[in-house]
């Protein structure tokens, strides 16, 4: 694994996952947590997440306001406030209400 740019591509995947592509975000969360020591199924799935993106670059969503309702955008949030102790980290989710249509994908594992 020394010769392949795993830092590099995670790095990327990231901030795709940020900017553009928040459906590959949870994938790419597990990836970071093994910078330190990738194995081959790393580097595999961040092959397939490649192979992913490059078939998916037509899909969008489209979202328009909807008359009936008097808020566009709505947001709730929830965290756990760190209640796993066997694992010291907190959890937070955010849902996202825009027009008549709800999408989630903010997963957050902070640890203490």
């Amino acid at each position: 694994m020394c010769q392949t740019p795993y830092l590099s591509a995670v790095g990327a995947l990231l901030y795709l996952a940020t900017t553009t592509c928040p459906d590959i975000a949870y994938t790419v969360g597990i990836l970071t947590r093994f910078n330190s020591n990738p194995g081959w199924a790393h580097w595999l799935t961040i092959k397939h997440l490649l192979w992913y993106i490059k078939c998916t670059l037509d899909y969008a969503i489209t979202y328009s306001p909807d008359p009936s309702q008097p808020e566009t955008f709505i947001t709730f949030s929830d965290a756990d406030r760190g209640v796993n102790i066997g694992c010291l980290c907190t959890s937070c989710c955010v849902v996202w209400h825009i027009s008549s249509d709800y999408f989630s994908f903010f997963l957050s594992r902070l640890i203490r």
